[in-house]
C-alpha cells in the first residue's frame, strides 16, 4: 500500500501540471518579486495587490473559463509564438469589479510589470465581470513598435477582429485568432509611422531627435577665415594705400552738388489683414505610451463586451 501511494506521488510530481491559478507570497522575497522596476512607497500597495505567479506558465485563468485541455494546446501555441518573436505573450482572466476602463488597464499592466516576464511582450486580459465584461491587449518594451496602439485599438484592428469570439465565450478560438493576428503583424514588422521612435529604459516611446548642424559656429568660422584671407591679400599689395576718409573716394571734378528741399504735404497708411497660420504637428501627430503603476510605459487598448 505504501509503495502504491509513493508511486502515485512520484507520478503526480513528474507529470506537467497546468496550475495557472497558483500564486506565491511576495513577502520575504527580494524586491517583492519584482524584477523590472523598483518598488517604492508609491507603488508598493499595487505590487502587493498583484498576483505573484510563475512567469513560465503564461496562461493564468483565474476565472476558470478555459478548459485544461484547451489550456495545454494554447500554451504550446504561445510557446511557438515566443520562440518565433522572442517576446512573451501572457493570457490572464479574472473577475474584477471596476468603475472605469483605466482600472482594467492598470490590472493588466501591473500583472505584466510586477511579474518576471520579458521586457518585450504582450498581455491579453479578459475581465469576466458579469455586469460589464471587458477585454484588452497591451504591449510592452520594443513590442510597442510592432504591436502599436493603432494596430491594436483602431477600428478594424486586433481587438475588433476577435470581438465575436470573446463576446460569445469562445476562448479557444479567440486566443488562436489572436495569435494568428499577432504573427501577421510581426511578419509585417515595425509600423512605418514609428520609424523615428525608440523605447527608452523605462518602456516609454520616444521620438528620435534629428541632427541639426551648428549653423552659427559654422558661419562665424567662415567669416573669420574670409577676414584673415582678405587681410593677408591687402598686406601683400604694398601699392595700395588704404583710405581713411570717405572723401578720398570722391572725384569732385565729375560731380556737381545742388541743394534741394522736400516739403511735407500729407501721409497715408495702407493696412492689410494677415490671418494667423494654423499650427499642425508633423506627420499628423506623435505617438506616446501609457503610464502604469510601475512607472513604466505600455501601449494598447480595450473593449467592452
Amino acid at each position: 500500500m505504501k509503495k502504491r501511494l509513493l508511486f502515485i506521488l512520484i507520478l503526480f510530481i513528474t507529470l506537467p501540471v497546468f496550475a495557472s491559478t497558483n500564486t506565491k507570497d511576495r513577502n520575504g522575497v527580494k524586491n517583492y518579486g519584482v524584477t523590472k522596476y523598483e518598488v517604492t512607497n508609491q507603488n508598493k500597495r499595487y505590487v502587493l495587490d498583484t498576483p505573484y505567479v510563475d512567469a513560465s506558465e503564461l496562461i493564468y485563468d483565474f476565472s476558470e473559463v478555459i478548459s485544461e485541455e484547451d489550456e495545454k494546446d494554447l500554451y504550446n501555441l504561445i510557446q511557438n509564438f515566443k520562440e518565433k518573436t522572442n517576446m512573451d505573450l501572457v493570457i490572464v482572466t479574472s473577475s474584477l469589479v471596476y468603475t472605469s476602463d483605466k482600472e482594467n488597464e492598470n490590472y493588466a499592466s501591473d500583472f505584466y510589470d510586477f511579474n518576471d516576464f520579458s521586457r518585450n511582450g504582450l498581455i491579453f486580459y479578459r475581465n469576466t465581470y458579469e455586469k460589464d465584461p471587458y477585454y484588452g491587449l497591451y504591449s510592452f518594451g520594443n513590442a510597442q513598435l510592432i504591436f502599436t496602439t493603432e494596430r491594436i485599438d483602431n477600428s478594424g484592428g486586433i481587438l475588433d477582429s476577435i470581438y465575436d469570439d470573446i463576446h460569445n465565450g469562445n476562448y479557444r478560438e479567440c486566443i488562436i485568432h489572436l495569435i494568428e493576428l499577432l504573427e501577421k503583424y510581426y511578419a509585417m514588422g515595425r509600423d512605418s509611422s514609428y520609424n523615428n521612435y525608440y523605447v527608452d529604459e523605462n518602456g516609454y516611446l520616444q521620438k528620435k531627435k534629428n541632427y541639426v548642424a551648428p549653423i552659427l559656429p559654422a558661419l562665424g568660422f567662415s567669416a573669420l577665415c574670409t577676414a584673415l584671407t582678405l587681410g593677408s591679400m591687402i598686406k601683400k599689395n604694398k601699392m595700395v594705400r588704404i583710405a581713411t576718409k570717405a572723401a578720398e573716394y570722391v572725384d569732385r571734378s565729375s560731380i556737381k552738388f545742388t541743394a534741394k528741399q522736400d516739403n511735407f504735404i500729407r501721409s497715408a497708411t495702407t493696412s492689410h489683414y494677415v490671418p494667423p497660420s494654423s499650427s499642425s504637428s508633423s506627420g499628423g501627430g506623435g505617438h506616446s505610451s501609457f503610464s502604469g503603476h510601475s512607472g513604466g510605459g505600455h501601449s494598447g487598448g480595450g473593449r467592452h463586451g
